[in-house]
């Protein structure tokens, strides 16, 4: 299993907990059994789960600044899955995921699961949320 099938796993993890609003290690167990997450992915993917459960609220609230015309709220699951997981790679796996890595995979996972042109949004998004953290911008709270 290549890491673009485990971020596709993880996305989709992402999206079932944000629909069920249960963030805890039993859906994760699941789908480790289910898909038979290989060992040499499995570093990454509990990698991404733990950093999204440790850091969740600030993640959301990273996206929610980086948006322009929307607010984490009115954004579909599937957005929203797929964003916090590019954040979460941003944010917190930098030193092992380049950011530019993290969010073409976003989009690419935007373009097959997201809304028509839901792509955009994650780039931007995306791109607003590495550039604060790279210091270069400050992120306005969208509206």
């Amino acid at each position: 299993m290549k890491r673009r099938t485990t971020r596709e796993l993880l996305m989709q993890m992402l999206y079932e907990m944000s629909i069920q609003k249960d963030f805890g290690t039993g859906i994760r167990d699941r789908y480790v059994m289910r898909h038979r997450i290989p060992e040499e992915q499995a570093p990454y993917f509990n990698g991404v789960y733990e950093a999204l459960r440790e850091h969740k609220e600030e993640i959301d609230r990273t996206i929610d600044q980086a948006l322009t015309s929307w607010s984490i709220s009115t954004l579909g699951k599937v957005e929203l899955a797929i964003l916090r997981l590019g954040a979460c790679e941003i944010l917190y796996m930098s030193d092992s995921i380049g950011p530019s890595v993290s969010i073409n995979e976003a989009v690419e996972l935007a373009k097959k699961y997201g809304e028509e042109r839901s792509f955009q949004l994650i780039n931007g998004a995306l791109g607003a949320i590495n550039k604060k953290r790279n210091g270069k911008q400050e992120i306005q709270p969208g509206n």
